[in-house]
């Protein structure tokens, strides 16, 4: 009796080893879905329902036959992936499948390297016995340190183009099939016929294609990446030199109106040495009427003041309406010159969707508001829309400029922006709605209190 205890206590504490070891490898799972992709949707009910579904689906093997295939499992990740980032499904299903192999070669390469240790077999690997231990903690330690190596990679903030991922997803696949029609010729050889310098070689290839894909991968990012920043800048250099323009226009004002200024003060001296007190007095107060007339912006940030100045005389000049809800900016939420990039793409992109209304139908206005609550600065602007001149393919906005006959263009703008925000730790949505282009710009800024204490 007290030997049947021992073997159901024995019994027990193995399955309770395994199924900790699965639900190990669902928690590795999540690390690696999170640590490459963009979350969006940050969310603890579905980061533990993607590690409870990792870890129970693949535990059922333990006690049914379950006649779906265990790799399945990593359509798991994949569903996760597509609720919570904000990724193309393509660049998910492109990580999805790295991590099948990641996990599948490692995993047959360790069993074939105990499999071919003197006593070692493919039937006492899947035993309760020390060998299977060694096994799975050996395989566990690699698939980490493999993991948390991965994890490292600067996290990709651009894709390769649709055609290069859909060339990776087709070597992912390929690669897939020729690891598991390997594993299965492995099992069906015998293990004392057992080629071991065929098969261990053949599994390294494996594993060091996927990784050579991984890499692939980062690179051809980062090309993009690199791409999409030279477009940037020469858009924020077409900018400056709007902004210059701008300026110089806001200069040649103030000197018209430094030069009718002493006129009136001449017209003033003349009526008040003739004793004409109460025509002087009419004069003065029809020449301040037409100061309050003028737009004076004043924020606390001398940046920010020439450019929404400059860019309300823009706006006047083609007829736009400018509704502007002030706060103070003594502190900004970031560097100066990058909140001025951030301004002024807003503002010209809401310019130029304004300029593709009907002015006949539609009040040209664009509405401008800064707000801040505890310790997160808020941008909101709306602007008037064309909406067949928006267009958004996969995630990405696109450039109103397709409806110019220039099809392809990202919306630089935007995307200078989203990389700002994603910098700052902050985030930022667009949205279309009922004739209306709403951006709202959320960014992370330290409290009175967070300064003091520091």
């Amino acid at each position: 009796m007290t030997v049947i205890i021992k073997k159901a206590v024995l019994l027990s504490m193995w399955i309770a080893f395994e199924i900790f070891v699965n639900f190990f490898q669902a928690f590795l799972v999540l690390w690696f879905v999170k640590s490459r992709l963009h979350i969006a949707r940050k969310n603890l009910a579905l980061d533990a329902g993607c590690v409870l579904l990792v870890g129970l689906y693949t535990s059922l093997y333990l006690f049914y036959d379950v006649p779906v295939p265990d790799t399945f499992v990593f359509f798991i990740p994949f569903g996760y992936a597509l609720a919570v980032a904000d990724d193309k499904w393509y660049v998910s299903a492109f990580w999805a499948s790295i991590l099948a192999l990641l996990f599948l070669s490692i995993i047959s390469l360790s069993l074939h390297v105990f499999m071919t240790i003197p006593g070692g077999s493919y039937e006492k690997l899947m035993q309760m016995t020390w060998g299977r231990f060694a096994f799975v903690m050996v395989t566990n330690a690699i698939l980490t340190i493999m993991v948390y190596a991965i994890s490292k990679l600067k996290k990709d903030y651009s894709s390769p183009y649709r055609l290069t991922l859909v060339l990776f997803l087709a070597a992912n696949v390929a690669l897939f099939i020729v690891e598991e029609a390997l594993y299965k010729l492995q099992l069906q050889i015998d293990s004392a016929s057992l080629n071991t310098n065929a098969f261990f070689w053949a599994y390294i290839a494996l594993f060091a294609c996927t990784l050579l894909i991984i890499l692939l991968y980062h690179n051809m990012s980062l090309s993009v990446e690199r791409e999409t920043r030279y477009r940037a800048e020469a858009t924020v250099a077409a900018q400056s030199k709007q902004f210059q323009a701008e300026i110089e226009m806001l200069y040649n004002n103030l000197r018209i109106k430094a030069h009718d200024f002493k006129h009136h003060y001449e017209a003033l001296k003349e009526m008040v040495r003739k004793g004409n007190s109460e025509e002087a007095k009419a004069y003065l107060a029809s020449y301040q009427q037409s100061i309050c007339k003028e737009e004076f912006i004043l924020t606390g940030s001398t940046a920010v003041d020439s450019l929404l100045l400059a860019k309300v005389l823009t706006m006047k000049k083609m007829g736009i309406t400018f509704r502007y809800s002030p706060y103070p900016l003594d502190q900004l939420p970031i560097e100066e010159p990058d909140f001025c990039t951030i301004i002024g793409n807003l503002l010209d992109n809401a310019i130029e969707g304004t300029l593709r209304v009907d002015a006949t139908s539609t009040p040209l206005t664009i509405h401008l508001t800064f707000s801040r609550s505890w310790d997160m600065f808020y941008i909101y602007c709306a602007n008037p829309c064309n909406a067949q001149t928006i267009k958004k393919s996969n995630g990405s906005w696109l450039s109103s400029k397709e409806a110019d006959g220039l099809p392809g263009l990202h919306a630089v703008g935007i995307r200078s922006m989203q990389q700002i925000v994603q910098r700052a730790e902050g985030r930022c949505s667009f949205a279309s709605d009922n004739g209306v282009f709403n951006v709202k710009i959320v960014l992370p800024c330290k409290t009175v209190e967070t300064e003091e204490g520091q």
